[in-house]
């Protein structure tokens, strides 16, 4: 885990925030951390500095359900895939890592 000196992050928000009407710049500063954390870990100093947003990201199964849609699922697509083949990419997902990346692997794969 990569930790910054409290004293150097607060002036390097401090600096960046000076160049904010000029070049906008994103911070991600915690992936599973809350706002009233964020807010807590700053001083005041920097804190007013920053808009702090959450945000989270979608389940890998919405993102499958994307790929499915605009790929396998989309009538302008030329090519068609058996049931069978299409269960046995969706159990592979399942299975395994249930990674988008994995199951667009597996369908390479299954292209060759």
């Amino acid at each position: 885990m990569l930790t910054i000196d409290t004293l150097y992050r607060d002036i390097n928000i401090a600096a960046c925030s000076e160049w904010l009407s000029q070049l906008p710049i994103v911070l991600v500063l915690g992936m599973a951390t809350s706002v009233d954390a964020m807010r807590k870990l700053l001083p005041a100093s920097a804190a007013r500095h920053l808009h702090v947003q959450a945000f989270t990201l979608p389940s890998p199964n919405k993102y499958l359900e994307g790929v499915l849609k605009a790929t396998l699922l989309n009538p302008s697509v030329f090519f068609n895939i058996c049931c069978h083949t299409l269960k046995f990419l969706i159990g592979y997902y399942e299975k395994y890592d249930s990674t988008v990346t994995s199951f667009l692997r597996a369908l390479k794969v299954w292209f060759i």
